[in-house]
């Protein structure tokens, strides 16, 4: 960055600083539109302001927008780090426990071994239970279900048809769809070996 940029950007910093320093309704517009700048200026807003209601659901808005930009990215330990810090400021936002659930279970997931498998499909499970009506932690249970053994089809099935009964992004449903394609078709080609 050469140093015209770079005093731009700090005159930039500034400006926003001062405008959202004294305008404490804003800094909910500025957790949606610069969360980032938002975050860096954190420690300085709640110095100066104290831990007011608006403010704390500002900066935890903010932490949960990059906590789901980096699930997005896979890079669950920096999601992880970001729920928990609005974890740290609102105990009770299920935003941010539902997804340090779907976080934990995506790492043991990624770690393959049985008993990782095993804790992933509990916190998957235990994310279900915060928001019933989401489809992407049966999913994620019935993919875990087939990383383990691949032949308990009961398990595996009727986690995708839990996932497909629920709200799932179109992404996600076509991919429920494929795996429980897949699935079935595996379970009808080792029971016609069999017969």
């Amino acid at each position: 960055m050469n140093g015209g940029n770079k005093i731009k950007n700090m005159i930039y910093l500034f400006i926003l600083f001062f405008i959202y320093n004294c305008a404490s309704p804003a800094y909910q517009r500025l957790s949606v539109d610069e969360p980032g700048t938002l975050l860096f200026m954190k420690d300085s807003l709640l110095a100066k302001h104290g831990q007011t209601k608006l403010l704390l659901q500002s900066i935890v808005r903010a932490h949960n927008s990059f906590g789901i930009s980096a699930m997005e990215e896979k890079d669950y330990s920096a999601a992880i780090d970001h729920f928990s810090q609005s974890q740290e400021l609102i105990a009770n936002d299920t935003t941010a426990k539902y997804n340090i659930l779907m976080a934990e279970g995506h790492l043991l997931y990624e770690k393959g071994n049985k008993d990782g498998l095993w804790d992933a499909i509990e916190k998957y499970s235990q994310a279900a239970q915060l928001y019933k009506h989401f489809g992407e932690p049966y999913y994620h249970m019935g993919l875990a279900y087939r990383k383990l053994g691949n032949t308990d089809f009961d398990l595996i099935l009727e986690s995708y048809n839990k996932a497909m009964a629920r709200t799932l992004t179109d992404k996600t449903r076509a991919d429920v769809e494929v795996a429980k394609q897949e699935a079935v078709n595996r379970e009808k080609k080792l029971n016609d070996f069999w017969k």
